[in-house]
């Protein structure tokens, strides 16, 4: 037996014991990677150990969510969260709660803990199968029947003390609940959770009854305890209980030297995927720039002939058309000269740029074109941000592009929102947030580059997104995209606040 990965491990502040038996389940699903349902045995783990249960629940939802929510999270949350994220956070936090182990005493009162958890978890089921207002789900009956049974597997760190009060400065207020529900009035649970009185809690407060009442007092004389199916409950106590209780003490170094190896096997995949991209965007260079070339010179001289076509054509349809030829020529060099900057970027011409003041200069570029489509505009200020190192041409050009292109995706209607800030270590970031049909993965993987259009998801043609992409990058930046179909999309330009150095002579 050794102790979960800290649920915080910057502080180190709690930790849950995670038994052999666990571990070997852990160790499997690992090797397995990636199986065609790795949701089965993780949701198995969630039903039998409480201590997996609880690691889960608390690792998987997220910080600002969990300061609202005042139930657990669905079973359904926490699976899809451990089929997705399982091996990431795993294997990349185990070293920091893998070095000690409790004491060989403590394995029983563990056990019996996780069987009278797994026991509420069972009687807290059953009661919400048999309510007559269904007004429950029994699958979270379950897991909020095992999570408030937990408490006795949580330690506190070494150094910092164990008392309730303490534990409710880290937990979800939802856990606190949950605690209540067992532990009573308990003043030191705090008064934000005195008296919750919600149909979940009690649920839960009754299963914790009934399981100790059977404990007590014949079936027959408790009219609750012969609506249940005591037999299954008492197996189930008894499997969590053998499941704590099995050693197998080989299983510690076969899950070491796995998570070392998924640890590095993400490492390489990752370094792959980085070197592929930088390697296919160099390729996209030469290409663009070759093309540029020999593109150029033939729409010059297309364009001027056209135009010395015109100045001797007095038929008002012949000059029409002969407009046309050039206005063509014209747009197809506007495309070349992005695909120009993409592949040689001018020179920067470095200075001080204030980031709240080029987000007002595009906004006023822009105001036309959104006024025409109905779409509103907001720059959300942040107090006290830190002016950037750059060209304000060509950062105004980039961040125009980005405009233009959330533009093209909301259409007609819409909201955009432009936000600045100082971000720590030197950085500053440009936020630009539309709230338009957003990006499917697909398109994503190829948004920065040029040639590829990504008009089936909204986002209009040329070559915007590759310039911005381009400029960002000569700056010493970085540009991100966050988005799920259906929900708009996020771009985020990151920018050093100080000079890059001059590149070394050779």
């Amino acid at each position: 037996m050794r102790w979960f990965p800290p649920i915080e491990p910057s502080t180190d502040h709690w930790r849950l014991p995670l038994c052999d038996a666990t571990a070997r389940a852990v160790e499997l699903a690992l090797l397995a990677w990636p199986a065609d349902s790795p949701h089965g045995p993780f949701s198995a783990l969630c039903r039998r150990d409480p201590s997996f249960a609880l690691w889960a629940c608390w690792s998987a939802v997220d910080a600002d969510a969990a300061a609202e929510a005042s139930d657990p999270p669905r079973c359904k949350a926490v699976s899809d969260w451990l089929t997705e994220s399982f091996r990431r956070h795993f294997s990349h936090t185990w070293s920091a709660g893998a070095v000690e182990k409790p004491s060989p005493t403590e394995r029983p009162s563990l056990a019996d803990a996780a069987g009278d958890a797994v026991a509420v978890a069972h009687v807290a089921r059953q009661l919400a199968e048999a309510a007559a207002d269904k007004s429950l789900d029994p699958e979270q009956a379950y897991l909020a029947g095992l999570l408030s049974m937990s408490r006795p597997l949580l330690r506190g760190g070494d150094a910092l003390p164990t008392r309730t009060s303490d534990l409710t400065t880290v937990i979800p207020p939802w856990l606190a609940r949950l605690f209540h529900c067992v532990e009573g009035d308990d003043s030191s649970i705090g008064g934000s959770v005195t008296g919750d009185r919600t149909p979940l809690a009690d649920c839960v407060r009754r299963a914790v009854r009934l399981v100790a009442t059977d404990q007590q007092a014949p079936r027959e004389e408790n009219g609750d305890l012969a609506q249940l199916d005591l037999q299954a409950v008492q197996a189930a106590r008894q499997a969590a209980t053998a499941h704590w209780l099995a050693e197998d003490d080989d299983v510690w170094i076969r899950l070491a030297g796995v998570t070392d190896l998924v640890r590095r096997l993400d490492q390489i995949e990752a370094s792959f995927e980085e070197r592929l991209e930088r390697e296919k965007l160099d390729a996209m260079k030469e290409l663009a720039y070759g093309a540029s070339h020999e593109i150029n010179n033939p729409l010059a001289n297309i364009s001027a002939r056209a135009q010395m076509l015109i100045k001797d054509e007095v038929d008002p349809q012949r000059r029409r058309k002969l407009s046309a030829i050039n206005a063509q020529a014209y747009r197809a060099h506007e495309m070349i000269s992005d695909l120009m900057l993409f592949a040689r970027p001018p020179r920067i011409d470095g200075d001080r740029v204030d980031p709240d003041q080029l987000i007002d200069e595009v906004m006023d570029e822009l105001r036309p074109t959104l006024a025409e489509r109905a779409i509103s505009i907001h720059h959300d200020r942040a107090d006290g941000t830190s002016s950037v190192w750059g060209d304000r041409v060509q950062l105004g050009v980039a961040l125009a592009a980005l405009c233009k292109n959330a533009i093209e995706a909301m259409g007609i209607g819409g909201h955009l929102e432009l936000t600045a800030r100082t971000e720590p270590g030197g950085w500053a970031e440009i936020t630009v947030r539309d709230d338009g049909p957003g990006i499917t993965p697909e398109v994503r993987r190829h948004i920065f580059d040029p040639f590829y259009s990504g008009r089936e998801a909204g986002r209009g043609l040329g070559f915007g997104l590759s310039k911005t992409w381009r400029i960002v990058t000569e700056h010493g930046g970085q540009i991100e995209v966050d988005s799920q179909p259906g929900h708009g999309a996020t771009f985020t330009i990151r920018l050093p606040q100080s000079e890059l150095p001059e590149p070394a002579a050779c």
